[in-house]
């Protein structure tokens, strides 16, 4: 349960990119949301403070705020994924001190920034945010990749039998929020007990949070488009399958019980098993952050 805390830390979702997960993220479709921030006007911070922590505290609210950026204790992977919108399972070449070292950061925006971000789309905000954090790492963490593109076993979430059970998000739903207090525009939190809270929430953005807690990448297939509130009553503390049954080559996990792989009935969709190609994001070279 101390590991799921800690893990719980960093799943605040925001497809708005307020916390991590910049729902974080998209782990479907990383090339056309790159190219995108390619052609889209280029935002920075105008100054960034960032310094070893040896305290060994996370702060449960890393993440953007209205003017800026602030992440405590945080490591140096997690700032990757969230500029790049993928999990642990769509990184390669991780030197081992990017998971042992954490720091504080504190990036602050220029004003007029701050405004124009403030006017753009909830899609258009998350790549300029996204596009904003790979800027700083490339400056200060000298950080260099290049994409891959693999097979990899893969759980597809789809509809189930009987119809997706969901509620279209409400305006106003003032469910969760950012870093800085102000109501979140899209989020997903793990609430006491493990309940699991959506607001305005995409399929995308669910098939991101149920990636990082199933060890295999989920892609969404419902065809679904629209942005849904929801919850998820879940154990994490579940025991493991004592068998497992093989499908099309890949291995399903039998009876789950009230895992996170089951709890998704509930909102009438479910998991199956297979294999997609999926583009890696290989580390070439990063350092330890320049002086502030």
């Amino acid at each position: 349960m101390k590991t799921l805390l800690n893990v719980a830390a960093s799943l605040i979702f925001s497809a708005a990119g307020a916390c991590s997960l910049l729902g974080a993220i998209p782990n479907q479709i990383p090339p056309q949301q790159q190219n995108t921030t390619a052609a889209a006007p280029t935002y920075e911070f105008e100054t960034a403070s960032i310094k070893p922590n040896k305290s060994g505290f996370t702060s449960f609210r890393s993440g953007f705020t209205v003017d800026g950026f602030r992440a405590d204790g945080t490591q140096v992977r997690w700032l990757i994924q969230q500029a790049y919108g993928v999990s642990d399972f769509f990184l390669s070449g991780i030197p081992d001190w990017l998971n042992a070292e954490h720091y504080d950061v504190e990036a602050k925006m220029d004003t007029s920034v701050a405004d124009s971000l403030s006017k753009l789309t909830s899609s258009q905000l998350k790549l300029a945010q996204q596009q904003m954090l790979q800027t700083l790492l490339a400056e200060r963490f000298n950080l260099k990749i290049h994409r891959e593109t693999k097979d990899e076993p893969v759980y597809f979430l789809v509809i189930a039998k009987n119809g997706p059970k969901l509620q279209d998000a409400k305006t106003g739903n003032t469910l969760a929020v950012n870093a800085d207090g102000t109501p979140a525009r899209s989020r997903i939190q793990i609430g006491p007990g493990s309940k699991t809270y959506a607001y305005s929430t995409s399929m995308n953005t669910l098939g991101d949070f149920l990636t990082r807690f199933l060890a295999r990448p989920v892609l969404d297939k419902t065809g679904l488009t629209g942005s849904y509130d929801f919850t998820l009553d879940w154990m994490p503390d579940a025991p493991p399958a004592s068998s497992s049954d093989a499908v099309n080559g890949v291995t399903l996990p039998s009876v789950p019980g009230d895992s996170l792989f089951s709890a998704v009935q509930q909102l009438g969709l479910k998991l199956e098993p297979g294999k997609s190609p999926i583009e890696i994001i290989v580390i070439d070279h990063v350092e330890r952050p320049s002086g502030n």
